[in-house]
């Protein structure tokens, strides 16, 4: 079976294939040259909330957001296979994984790669606990 999972806004790796909604105030701000949008990560234990859109390349093509999902993506994934997916919650730009069991290592491996993330493109990125 395929897991759906949307999010970051990124279309390439069939995360987030929703376009920007009308009235999106985020959407509207960034496209029109407003306030910096950005990836808001959440990561202790085995919990991994995340929120945003980097907003730094044009729709459908942001290598930061596809950098974030391909992560979470990632995770959701091993977690599934390995029945150790407790929650996942999607909307556009909003993901929620809570892991159960022995799942500690797979969620650290994902903080690091939003850390480098964060330190490669600061402003676009921010990881906390």
């Amino acid at each position: 079976p395929v897991m759906n999972i949307i999010i970051l806004g990124v279309s390439g790796l069939g995360i987030g294939a929703t376009a920007p909604r009308r009235g999106d105030a985020a959407a509207a701000g960034h496209a029109a040259g407003g306030t910096a949008q950005m990836i808001r990560a959440s990561c202790g234990g085995a919990h991994l909330t995340v929120r945003g859109h980097a907003g730094y390349g044009e729709y459908g093509k942001d290598i930061v957001c596809a950098a974030a999902s391909a992560l979470v993506y990632a995770l959701a994934g091993r977690l599934r296979e390995t029945g150790r997916l407790e929650r996942f919650q999607s909307a556009p730009g909003y993901v929620e994984i809570a892991g159960t069991g022995d799942c500690a290592r797979e969620f650290a491996l994902v903080r690091c790669g939003l850390e480098l993330l964060a330190q490669q493109y600061p402003g676009r990125v921010e990881v906390g606990s």
